[in-house]
């Protein structure tokens, strides 16, 4: 197995035969952790030249268009 396969289990999503589920197994969690622990880091590169008021609207408007409460 490679880095990229070890801690999951995928096969045929059951509703959509076209897809695939990914189901992450217990080995997989400092693997996510490490890649989880850099989001913070990259939404601030990503986002760094708005205020924060601005980054407030963004997420509400997107909040929106997604329709997440």
């Amino acid at each position: 197995m490679t880095p990229w396969n070890q801690g999951n289990h995928h096969g045929r999503h059951p509703r959509d035969r076209r897809a695939y589920a990914v189901t992450l197994t217990p080995e997989a969690g400092p693997a996510l952790e490490e890649a989880e622990s850099g989001v913070p880091r990259l939404l601030d590169r990503a986002f760094g030249a708005l205020t924060a008021a601005e980054r407030r609207t963004l997420t509400r408007l997107m909040g929106k268009i997604l329709d997440v409460d």
